[in-house]
């Protein structure tokens, strides 16, 4: 297992086409050494970033937004560098010389200094010299720090214009405790990899984000920052990957424009995403902001493939999760963000689970970001016409009839969302109000009479149920429903799942089976602590969710009661990526690919994986595919619905004392190093179950539990008690071996914590090549498996 830290991959640079006036009259004065302009390997990313360059390095004239100036210059200026276009060159050092003018807050402090650092060698001398009158003379780095992306902007702008011009003094500090932004680019840095965002999947700001890490990635001078920096630019493009749908950002965000869009309608943030996953081309790039996706082109830095096939694949459906700490830098009461989006091949379906403790924290913020959330949707592929669909109760201080409150609660199940509202009366907008798109392709209005509408939108069905009649006037984009204590209920379908040889008549067949369900509706308006409402989903699954002030909720699924927390929710999860909230480890897995990233030593590790089981897409009851399952009387080894029905394992019962059930699941044989890992729970009731790693039928790593010790047999076998750990009934525990065949010794890990170091096989084997998990022979057992990945 090989670990490194992050740096670009090895990638074609492009000729330089410079004169040699040029190049001399640079070299004499630049602070800085020539950047090498480098090209993706891959070709996708290749054509979109040559059709931007294209478009705004032939810009003629300057604008108002000064910050898009800078980035139209870096444009020109590769231009002239990479494909030898010659008038470029005048036209980005006016662009710059220009800009500086204006350079007056974050967004220009920012692009002012990526800009000179990229791109430095080419400017002439008098450009240098005003750069740097400008930057360092600034009084401005300390201004209006309200957001956390202006923050992160100039605590950036700042830090690297201290390490440009290390001995002048500046005109303004970034803050008085932290003068020029060092402590702070650091510890953003370390919240975002462990705590998520605070303008979480926003798809204007993330771009604002990004750019920040990117530039300290590629231009500081200290290697540590740059490292870590370069990780989390990197773990940013992972955790929106899982939510890319083609063009659409398919999940809750904070900080939007537009309440419905068109999957072409890019911002900065999603241009930028557009510009490394892909999706359809727009025909506005000023518009959709893709100019601010210039500095990844210039960037050497290019994303790995396994984040670009993670972003890509669709055709089978699966949930995405991912907490978001409402900055840990502000607020030490809590305020946690708990997303759910469920992706399908053609749409996706998302939602927040928000919880602010104290609720004065909760009713000021409203009057803030949340004027720009979207807390819940539908997004599909649709490159005609908007194809988003909502409904709020809209806060509608920042665009009318748009924003989220703290009197709108969702649960989500996959492709169907609950919701449930307690508005005041005294509310300035006591009302839901629904955002629905005009080019369906079928549609039944039963607004007035039953409180329904049924949409088929081709690449979605989408059935809406709210507990009281309101009017919807087909053809129109929104409802307003007045009223103040009220439910909805919201179904999705893929179209190509119900029989009809036309839209209609598939949207006719989706409202039978959708009618069927939504005559379980129990919606209860009156209890002192909130409204309820309960609903049967048509994948027969029971949800249930109150309103609560403090967002603590009241939430079952199937009559089980679930506490959203970070104890529960993941930092990230999907088939293909898992962290923990405030965990080290950021696990990639695609086919046999995986990376792996460790935030407290900030290396990143490529392996390759030869056994990923998460057991997700099996039928529960079912043997699992892929394993050799052995069963002696009354034992079984089958698919379970625990922890729940979207996230299943492997359960080993054993009620006979006499008999075992054994599953083994092979691998190519492997003499060298592996790391196979685990989860595990088990009632703790008999003794016994064992844990092996295999050369054919020979054990080499042999683990077993016994009351509630953890054990393992050495080389005499003798079992050797691993020191430090005992086991909890019913608690799931993560366990990772790192056994090397060469020297016949492992260690062993519990939840990422070292346990066990150098412990011996119990037999010497020259491979490994099979995991065997059995219950015992002679006592009976309870045991679950999950999430098995063993990797090279």
């Amino acid at each position: 297992m090989r670990r490194k830290s992050i740096r670009p991959a090895h990638l074609k640079v492009f000729a330089t086409v410079l004169s040699f006036f040029v190049l001399l009259q640079c070299v004499s004065v630049m602070p800085f050494s020539t950047p090498t302009v480098q090209a993706s390997t891959t070709t996708d990313f290749n054509t979109r970033a040559s059709s931007l360059i294209s478009h705004f390095a032939a810009q003629a004239s300057t604008t108002t937004n000064y910050q898009k100036d800078y980035w139209v210059a870096e444009s020109k200026f590769y231009d002239y560098a990479v494909n030898g276009n010659t008038a470029r060159l005048a036209e980005a050092r006016s662009f710059v010389s220009y800009a500086l003018d204006n350079t007056t807050e974050h967004f220009t402090l920012l692009a002012a200094m990526d800009c000179y650092l990229r791109y430095g060698y080419l400017y002439d001398q008098a450009l240098i010299d005003k750069t740097k009158s400008v930057m360092v003379g600034n009084t401005h780095y300390g201004d209006d720090l309200s957001t956390q992306n202006k923050i992160i902007m100039a605590a950036t702008a700042r830090y690297l214009a201290s390490e440009t011009w290390p001995t002048d003094t500046f005109g303004s500090s970034f803050t008085t405790a932290d003068p020029t932004g060092q402590q702070t680019v650091n510890d953003y840095i370390n919240i975002y990899v462990h705590y998520g965002e605070r303008e979480f999947n926003s798809n204007t700001y993330f771009a604002y984000h990004y750019n920040a890490f990117r530039a300290l990635a590629d231009l500081a001078k200290d290697a540590t920052l740059k490292n870590k920096a370069g990780l989390a630019a990197e773990w940013m493009l992972a955790s929106a990957a899982g939510e890319w749908l083609n063009g659409h950002w398919a999940a809750a965000q904070e900080r939007i424009y537009e309440p419905i869009h068109a999957q072409t309608d890019y911002r900065a943030g999603s241009a930028l995403l557009w510009l490394y996953f892909g999706g359809p081309s727009t025909a506005d790039m000023d518009g959709d902001e893709l100019y601010y996706s210039a500095q990844a082109v210039a960037s050497s830095y290019r994303m790995p493939d396994i984040i670009a096939q993670i972003a890509q694949a669709r055709t089978t459906a699966y949930t995405h999760k991912e907490t978001h700490f409402y900055d840990k830098t502000e607020w030490t009461t809590g305020y946690y963000q708990y997303l759910t989006t469920y992706m399908n091949k053609n749409y996706g379906v998302y939602s927040d689970r928000d919880y602010i403790n104290p609720m004065s924290n909760y009713v000021n913020r409203f009057t803030g970001y949340f004027k720009q959330m979207l807390r819940w949707g539908v997004a599909w592929q649709g490159t005609t016409g908007n194809s988003t669909f909502l409904v709020q109760h809209p806060l509608g201080t920042k665009v009318t009839n748009f924003g989220a409150t703290a009197y709108e609660h969702v649960l989500q199940h996959n492709g169907t969302i609950i919701g449930v509202y307690d508005i005041p009366a005294t509310d300035p907008n006591p009302w839901i109000y629904g955002w629905i798109p005009t080019n369906y392709t079928a549609v039944i209005n039963n607004s007035t009479t039953t409180g329904r509408i049924y949409l088929n939108y081709g690449p979605v069905m989408v059935a809406l149920h709210v507990t009281s009649p309101f009017t919807w006037t087909t053809g129109t984009q929104n409802f307003q429903q007045n009223a103040t204590k009220i439910g909805i209920v919201v179904e999705t379908a893929d179209p190509s799942t119900y029989a009809g040889a036309d839209d209609t008549t598939k949207l006719n067949n989706f409202k039978t089976a959708v009618d069927a369900k939504f005559s379980t509706v129990v919606f209860n308006s009156t209890p002192s602590d909130g409204p309820i409402i309960s609903y049967t989903a048509l994948d027969g699954t029971t949800m249930e969710t109150k309103h609560n002030m403090y967002n603590t909720g009241y939430d079952k699924i199937n009559g089980a009661a679930f506490t959203f927390s970070t104890t529960t929710w993941p930092l990230l999860d999907d088939p293909w990526m898992h962290q923990d909230y405030n965990g080290n480890t950021l696990t990639l897995t695609f086919g046999s690919k995986q990376r792996v990233y460790n935030f407290s030593t900030w290396t990143v590790t490529d392996n390759s994986t030869l056994v990923n089981d998460t057991f997700e897409t099996m039928s529960t009851g079912a043997a699992p595919s892929g394993w050799t399952i052995t069963n002696g009387s009354s034992t079984s080894t089958t698919v379970a619905d625990n922890p729940g029905p979207t996230d299943k394992s492997l359960r080993l019962l054993d009620t006979n004392t006499s008999g075992n059930t054994v599953a083994v699941r092979t691998f190519t044989g492997q003499t060298g190093t592996i790391v196979a890992e685990w989860k595990y729970r088990d009632d703790l009731v008999g003794s016994q179950p064992k844990f092996i790693l295999r050369s054919g039928s020979t054990d080499g790593v042999s683990l077993y539990r016994s009351g509630t010790g953890l054990y393992y047999n050495n080389s005499a076998g003798t079992g050797v008690a691993i020191p430090g750990f005992t086991f909890t009934a019913n608690t799931w525990y993560t366990f990772t071996i790192v056994a090397n065949p060469a020297t016949d010794t492992f260690d062993l890990y519990v939840d990422g914590v070292l346990k066990q170091s150098g412990a011996q096989f119990r037999n010497a084997v020259t491979q490994l090549d099979s995991i065997y998990l059995a219950s015992s022979s002679g006592s009976t057992n309870d045991f679950y498996i999950d999430s098995v990945l063993i990797t090279k």
